[in-house]
């Protein structure tokens, strides 16, 4: 099954968050890409998010604010692509389409991540059409990714009936074995564009929460031969 649209994940309360998730859809624009807004959960500790969306926090759970957050925004996501009943990407806001995604077949029960971190925009450029998914045991970030409606039920009712046990990154891409099979697009059609993250932000104008992530530390095992042959990091200066 194909993807039938995006959702992009935004922050409301949060000026970056609205430009980058601009950003966001214009690469959408610009790849045919259609495309629908999910209002982020914003400001809740960590019990009250995950509340919002049905779901317990488990004493195994150990993180701030920002991530619960986000971890909340994710399964609106999902149980919003068990409405749309069709595969959808999801997207963070500071995720860019750098290719297509509309024309590879999406399977069900698994993921699908689209591509990695980037420190420009311009580092990393498509070197062709998407031809296969490869199967990867891990990967860093859930900026970009794809489920059927039939992942999202699953991963809607193991979250409901099992609580939230660990992080959103841990769950879907970095701890094997993941919730789902894991597959990366070959060559990967999108990024993560490093900036400002607005993770930290202690309220919505809060512009001092410099969160730039480290430079790219990707598991080796989730570098495909098309991410290699495309990424070409800009000098600066």
């Amino acid at each position: 099954m194909k993807i039938d649209r995006a959702i992009i994940i935004r922050r409301l309360q949060v000026p970056l968050s609205l430009e980058y998730a601009k950003m966001c859809a214009l690469s959408c624009d610009e790849h045919k890409l259609n495309y629908e807004y999910m209002s982020a959960i914003e400001f809740l500790e960590c019990r009250k998010a995950f509340k919002t969306v049905g779901a317990k926090k488990q004493k195994t759970y150990v993180n701030r604010m920002g991530n619960c957050c986000a971890h909340a925004s994710h399964i609106k996501c999902w149980k919003r692509i068990i409405e749309i009943g069709k595969p959808c990407i999801i997207l963070e806001h500071d995720a860019v389409i750098k290719g297509n995604v509309k024309d590879i077949d999406i399977p069900d029960m698994s993921v699908v991540t689209f591509g990695h971190r980037v420190k420009e925009i311009d580092d990393y450029i498509p070197p062709n059409e998407p031809t296969e998914l490869v199967r990867i045991k891990r990967s860093i970030g859930c900026h970009a990714y794809a489920i059927t409606p039939k992942s999202a039920e699953w991963l809607w009712n193991d979250t409901l009936r099992t609580g939230i046990e660990k992080g959103l990154d841990q769950y879907l891409m970095m701890m094997v074995p993941t919730a789902l099979p894991l597959y990366v697009c070959e060559p990967p059609q999108a990024v993560c564009f490093e900036r400002i993250s607005t993770s930290k932000f202690s309220n919505a104008y809060d512009t001092t929460a410099d969160d730039r992530l480290d430079p790219i530390k990707i598991f080796p095992q989730s570098i495909t031969k098309g991410w290699k042959k495309g990424y070409k990091p800009q000098k600066s200066g």
